[in-house]
C-alpha cells in the first residue's frame, strides 16, 4: 500500500530513560550533525526514580547556568528545544501510581500500556514527527518503545540508538561533546578527560511499519498494549476468519457481523464460499466473463443460479436450460418477498428484464463485475476495510511482484475450514 508523507511541522524526541539522562542531549547532538535533523520537543517515558534524575540533570541547570539542553543548543546555534518537568511522563505501576523500578509482572503491563499509549496519541497527530530513542532505559522499556513505534510508527518517523565513544560513558557531566575544550572526571579512576573529545555516534534503526496494515480499529482505539498484541494476532491468523453463509435466509456473517446484500449479490458471494469449501485453493476459482468472450460462460452462470435457489430445489435445478433455472429462481424471489413482507410485502431486488434476457440468451453472468464490485462494498462498509479485504474474492498474487495477476479466476483465498454453509 502507499502511503503518502505529510509534511511535518513538529520533530519530537520520545526517549525512555532511566538514571543516566545523557541520553537524550547525546541524540539531540546525533541527530543535528549526523542527520541534520533539529529536534523541537522532548518528552521523556521514565520512572519516578528516573524522573528526579531528568529533571535535575536535563531541566534544571546549576545555579546561575543554563540546564544541558539548553547550554547544547547555546553552543551549537540550535532552535530552542521544548522540555520542561511536564515533559517528563513517569510510568505508573499496576496500582496506578508513579513507580520507581518496575519489576513485578503487573508494573511491566502497565509500563507497557503507558510506552505503548503515548507512541499512539504523539503518532495520531499529523503535524508531529516521532523519533524515538533506545538508548536509555531498562531493556523492556525500549522493547516496548521499539514495539510501539512498529505498530504506530509512520513512514518518516525514526528509531534510533546513539553509542558514545569511550571512555565518556563513565564521566561525570558529560552530555555532549563540547565545541571548546572542557575538562571532566571519570567516575571510576578519577581521571581527567576533555569533553570535546568525546564522539557521538547515532544510529538508526530499521523498523518495520505496520499501521497501514492494521485495522483502523487497532490504531485508533486506545487498547491495552495486551489487548493489542492478542487482536493483531487473531487479525493475521488465517484460523481466526469466520464466514457463516445461510442459504436459507440468504444471509452472509463475516467475524460475527451480517453483511447487508441483496439476494443477487449474497449469490454470488455463496458461489465463490461454496467454491472454497470444496476445493483446495489451487483449484478454486471463477473466470470473469469477457465481452464477446466464450470463456467463463455456463459453468458460472449455473453455479451462481444454483446459489439463488433453496436447497431442496437445487437436485431438481440440474438439466434445466438457463430460462428454467431463471424461472425457479424468480419464484423463489416471489416467495421471499412474501415471506419477508409479514402482512405488507418487501420488495426484494430481482434481475432486470434485460439482464435476464442476456442471461437466457448468451447463456453468461454479464453483471459478474458489477456484482462483484457491490459485494466488495457492502464487505467493506460492515468491517473495517482492512479486515474486509481478506474476504474479498482475488485474482492470484504475484509472489514476486506483489501484484494480482491478470485473466486468472477470482476465488476466496480463505481456509476451508473458516467457512460454514447453513443449508
Amino acid at each position: 500500500m502507499t502511503t503518502k508523507t505529510t509534511a511535518r511541522t513538529e520533530t519530537v524526541l520520545l526517549a525512555v530513560t532511566g538514571e543516566s539522562p545523557a541520553v537524550v542531549t547525546e541524540t539531540v547532538f546525533g541527530l543535528h550533525f549526523s542527520r541534520n535533523i533539529n529536534v523541537d520537543r522532548v518528552v521523556v517515558i521514565t520512572t519516578s526514580r528516573g524522573a528526579d534524575q531528568a529533571r535535575l540533570q536535563l531541566v534544571v541547570g546549576d545555579e546561575g547556568k543554563r540546564s544541558p539542553l539548553s547550554q547544547l543548543c547555546h553552543d551549537y546555534g540550535l532552535p530552542p528545544i521544548r522540555f520542561s518537568e511536564a515533559d517528563i511522563r513517569i510510568v505508573p505501576g499496576e496500582n496506578g501510581l508513579p513507580v520507581d523500578d518496575a519489576r513485578s509482572e503487573g508494573d511491566q503491563r502497565a509500563l507497557a500500556d503507558f510506552i505503548t499509549q503515548t507512541v499512539r496519541e504523539l503518532t495520531e497527530q499529523p503535524n508531529v514527527r516521532v523519533i524515538g530513542s533506545l538508548a536509555g532505559g531498562r531493556k523492556t522499556m525500549t522493547f516496548f518503545l521499539g514495539y510501539a513505534m512498529s505498530l504506530f510508527g509512520r513512514r518518516d518517523d525514526m528509531l534510533t540508538h546513539v553509542l558514545v565513544s569511550e571512555p565518556f560513558e563513565q564521566v561525570r557531566g558529560f552530555y555532549y561533546p563540547t565545541p571548546t575544550p572542557m575538562k571532566l572526571q571519570h567516575r571510576f579512576t578519577s581521571e581527567y578527560v576533555d569533553a570535546a573529545k568525546a564522539r557521538v555516534n547515532l544510529i538508526q534503526i530499521p523498523f518495520v511499519r505496520m499501521r497501514e496494515e492494521m485495522p483502523k480499529s487497532l490504531v485508533q482505539h486506545q487498547r491495552s498494549y495486551t489487548e493489542t498484541v492478542d487482536k493483531l494476532n487473531q487479525y493475521y491468523d488465517p484460523s481466526q476468519r469466520s464466514v457463516v453463509v445461510d442459504s436459507r435466509q440468504m444471509t452472509l456473517m463475516l467475524e460475527g457481523k451480517q453483511i447487508n446484500l441483496s439476494p443477487t449479490e449474497f449469490g454470488l458471494y455463496a458461489m465463490f464460499a461454496r467454491d472454497a469449501l470444496e476445493n483446495p485453493l489451487e483449484d478454486r476459482g471463477f473466470q470473469a466473463p469477457k465481452p464477446g468472450g466464450k470463456e467463463a460462460g455456463p459453468a458460472l452462470l449455473y453455479a451462481y443460479l444454483r446459489e439463488l435457489l433453496p436447497v431442496e430445489q437445487r437436485d431438481e435445478s440440474d438439466g434445466l436450460d438457463v430460462a428454467a433455472l431463471m424461472n425457479k429462481v424468480e419464484e423463489h424471489f416471489q416467495s421471499l418477498r412474501i415471506r419477508q413482507g409479514r402482512g405488507g410485502e418487501k420488495a426484494v431486488p430481482t434481475f432486470r428484464d434485460n439482464l435476464s434476457d442476456k442471461m437466457i440468451k448468451l447463456k453468461r453472468l454479464d453483471n459478474f463485475a458489477d456484482l462483484k464490485r457491490r459485494v466488495i462494498e457492502a464487505i467493506d462498509n460492515a468491517l473495517d476495510e482492512r479486515i474486509g479485504k481478506r474476504y474479498h474474492p482475488h485474482q492470484e498474487l504475484d509472489e514476486e511482484k506483489q501484484t494480482r495477476k491478470k485473466n486468472t479466476p477470482f476465488r476466496l483465498e480463505l481456509d476451508a475450514r473458516c467457512i460454514e454453509f447453513i443449508d
